[in-house]
């Protein structure tokens, strides 16, 4: 899909901030999350008057 308009960009992040903001955070038990190995990452990038990129990158992996 691409977005052209500067409004119609402007209500999708306002619609995925809101989705994201509005979720309760899920809970799991201790023992659960032992065997997973979490890394995320973000990047930022921005020119002025030009581009700007933001992305992140979820890795998991289980260990046993």
């Amino acid at each position: 899909m691409q977005l052209n308009n500067k409004a119609t960009v402007a209500s999708a992040l306002a619609g995925a901030a809101c989705a994201l903001l509005g979720t309760p955070a899920a809970q799991a038990e201790e023992g659960m999350l032992k065997d997973w190995k979490f890394d995320t990452a973000i990047l930022y990038y921005g020119e002025t008057d030009r581009v700007s990129l933001a992305e992140g990158v979820i890795n998991a992996t289980k260990t046993n």
